[in-house]
Formats: C-alpha cells, structure tokens, sequence
C-alpha cells in the first residue's frame, strides 16, 4: 500500500515506521517532517552549528532509507530516532573536531598567523552566553550528564527509562540525576521551577 502525503498525518509513528520499512516513501517524508524540528533541537543543544545539524539530520534520515529493510519494529518511534540520531550525531561531532583540529594545525604551520577556529568559537560562544546569562548561570551549575538528562526528560519527553536505553545508564541513575538536577536548579530558582521528575 502507497499512501498520499495527505494521508500520512492520519496515521500512528509506528504505522508510519512499517510503511516506511516497506518502501513507501510517503511515510518516510512524514516522519522525516515529524521529527526533523525534535532532532534539530536536540542536536543544537550539542553544537551550535546549525548546518551541521541540519546536515546530520539529513545524512541520518538518508542512512535510515537506505538501510530500511533492515530496521527492526520500533515500540517508540520517537525514542528510537533520538537514541540512534544521538550515536550517529556524536561520531559526527568527533569527526569534525579531528578534522578541524588537523585543519588549525596546518594553517599555524603553513600560513603564519591565522585566525584559530577554535579562538572564533570561543568569541561567538561568549556573546551567545551575555545574550541568555540568566538560562547559562541556571545551566552552569548542572553537570553536563545532568544538563543532558533534563533535556531529554523536559523538551523531549522521554521517561526515565527511555533516557536510560539511550544513554546507557540505570533507571535508578537517570531519577538520581533529575533529582539532583532539579534540586540545584530550585536551589538557584526557587519560584519559577514547577517541573517534577
């Protein structure tokens, strides 16, 4: 069965995922459009680069079409796209540091004095960090696990169980660290925090 684009927002993310395993490339472009917007947020929370992200995005939705027929059922479409998209995304990040590393140290070498990749990053950070000083102060005093655990749990809706598959901790670790999380971030911000783990 082929379906139309129009049909495709009727159906269920798993219905849409066996479709989509099946070669219909009407539920594959549903997904795609249904889950870009979560994998895009998720990856700038990582980098913040956008066309990489986007770039990612799009190498990983190509590697899925390609590789459909051996995609196994998925229970939680959206858990299985942000688990997999954040194994790919992270191999993506280290490529791209080795090579930009190997890139500065060619240009130090060869062209004399040359404006560092890495010292531009440090600039546009920190004029991204006057602009939202009061979010970066909050954030600032979770570990990165922790600042990973609540966007995961928060912005993306995943339950502590499903943090835990994708990250590969415990269950008892996940709800440890949203405790603490959310326990430092009260600490900081006592009024403006209701979110419960």
């Amino acid at each position: 069965m082929c379906l139309t684009t129009t049909q495709t927002s009727d159906y269920s993310d798993v219905a849409l995922w066996n479709l989509f395993r099946q070669g219909d490339r009407h539920a594959f472009e549903s997904l795609y459009k249904r889950y870009f917007n979560l994998l895009y947020d998720y990856g700038t929370r990582h980098t913040r680069e956008k066309e990489f992200t986007t770039d990612c995005i799009q190498d990983f939705f190509l590697y899925l079409w390609n590789h459909r027929q051996n995609l196994g059922d998925a229970r939680s479409v959206k858990f299985y796209l942000i688990s997999s998209f954040r194994r790919r995304l992270f191999r993506s990040l280290e490529k791209e540091r080795n090579i930009r590393y190997r890139m500065s140290d060619f240009s130090l070498g060869h062209q004399g004095p040359a404006e560092k990749p890495e010292e531009v990053r440090i600039i546009r950070s920190e004029i991204d960090a006057q602009r939202t000083a009061v979010v970066k102060r909050l954030l600032s005093l979770l570990t990165p696990r922790q600042r990973e655990i609540l966007y995961l749990r928060y912005f993306d809706g995943l339950s502590p169980q499903e943090i835990g598959e994708t990250t590969g901790l415990s269950y008892q670790t996940v709800v440890n660290h949203l405790c603490e999380g959310m326990k430092s971030l009260r600490k900081a911000e006592p009024v403006s925090l209701s979110f419960s783990a």
